[in-house]
């Protein structure tokens, strides 16, 4: 079981860069983004790709960024 009292994010999206990720993070974008009851993030190896994808998906500026 998943110890929950120590997590940073309650969803942390992976795989940005493929179709089905871009959705998955423009969907949590659209209905998320001023929620304060859900915490996510946007998650790779590469924080400068993120801000791209982050940027052409029109994310909020502030989205977080979990370095994998």
């Amino acid at each position: 079981m998943l110890n929950n009292a120590n997590k940073k994010y309650d969803v942390v999206i992976f795989g940005r860069h493929c179709f089905t990720g871009q959705l998955v993070v423009d969907t949590f974008s659209d209905n998320y983004a001023n929620n304060k009851q859900i915490s996510w993030a946007m998650a790779g190896r590469n924080l400068d790709k993120l801000a791209k994808v982050r940027d052409q998906l029109n994310a909020p500026a502030n989205t977080p960024f979990n370095r994998s």
